[in-house]
């Protein structure tokens, strides 16, 4: 934790506390999640990030609300006393919200372009052009939509030799829409059966639109450790098998587990077994022990940290540590060092 983020927190419990020992209410601190982090010194939330921060907040009686974790990174959040209320009186601790919601996503807060009804359908497939949209709000305020424009909607019409010189003649007037706070797998089936869906905030205005591509790109970003975690874990099973005694597998597991095979080794337990030189050796490599060692223990965080969902995705020093080892492994079963075919067998 940097001196300034301690700093800020002993100040916040400080003046708080006062105010309520003069009776009077604690006056919330409000900033964003993303100027929370700055002040810790960090970028992007994560589970080492996030211990860190909450932490530090109870060490000081203070709590974030809405939860840091679970908003969106530009989302404001208030800094506030956690176990007193302004009678000074003891309350439980609230639980961080451990649901996924759609506001977590960016999308869900960049404000979509409209267009006005009796605007000429040109006015609407030129942005749509121009910006790669498949789809428009049709309103001429930002809380009654009254439909939506799509590629769909326009050549169903035309090819059916409706009138559509302007918008209204081609939208679409069933319009699919959620609330900021709905749980993304609701929102998510929302969006596969309709390819978007709108999003209302609290106030009633439209305030973001979530797309199938968002979807999308949101799933790259998600899923892509998994999949190269996926691929480290089968390449040092590879790497492993047929090599080791049940007896050394084993020792590198965890008490309480019994090991029938190499298959039973995790991240963890592949850097327990090869850290000791005997082992190592067994290996047969020519590589150093040490700096793989170091980086498979780095991916071993990653790992932990990705087993959650992270609506910030993964840093690019942790993106480049997963991708680098993974051409390490590429390039040794290229070379024969690594023989992928033995493992499955």
């Amino acid at each position: 934790m940097t001196s300034e983020a301690l700093e800020y927190l002993e100040r916040l419990a400080k003046e708080d506390r006062e105010a309520v020992e003069k009776g009077a209410a604690p006056t919330p601190e409000k900033l964003s999640v993303r100027s929370l982090l700055r002040l810790f010194g960090y970028a992007k939330r994560g589970r080492l990030v996030n211990s860190m921060i909450r932490n530090a907040l109870e060490a000081q009686g203070l709590r974030a609300t809405p939860d840091f974790e679970s908003v969106w990174i530009d989302s404001e959040i208030s800094i506030e006393l956690d176990r007193e209320t302004v009678n000074g009186s003891v309350t439980a601790m609230a639980l961080d919200d451990p649901t996924a919601r759609i506001d977590a996503l960016a999308a869900a807060h960049r404000r979509p372009e409209f267009v006005d009804p009796d605007k000429p359908l040109r006015d609407a497939t030129t942005v749509m052009l121009l910006e790669d949209y498949s789809q428009l709000p049709v309103t001429k305020n930002r809380r009654k939509i009254r439909g939506m424009i799509t590629w769909k909607s326009i050549g169903s019409r035309l090819s059916s030799g409706v009138e559509c010189s302007l918008v209204r003649h081609c939208m679409n007037p069933h319009v699919q829409e959620v609330r900021l706070g709905t749980p993304l797998l609701d929102a998510v089936s929302a969006i596969a059966s309709h390819g978007y869906t709108l999003i209302r905030s609290p106030t009633d205005e439209i305030v973001g639109i979530v797309t199938a591509s968002d979807l999308s790109m949101e799933y790259h970003e998600l899923a892509s450790p998994f999949l190269l975690i996926g691929e480290i874990e089968k390449y040092l099973h590879a790497l492993v098998h047929g090599r080791f005694s049940i007896a050394e597998i084993q020792a590198a597991l965890p008490e309480g587990l019994t090991a029938n095979g190499t298959a039973d080794l995790t991240l963890g337990g592949y850097c327990r077994l090869l850290q000791k030189p005997e082992n190592w050796d067994e290996l047969g490599v020519e590589f150093s022990r040490k700096p793989f060692l170091a980086r498979l223990n780095a991916v071993r965080e990653i790992r932990n940290d990705v087993m959650h969902f992270r609506p910030d995705g993964l840093d690019p020093e942790k993106q480049q540590t997963l991708h680098g080892l993974v051409e390490f492994f590429r390039h040794l079963s290229r070379m024969g060092v690594v023989d992928t075919s033995a493992s499955s067998s």
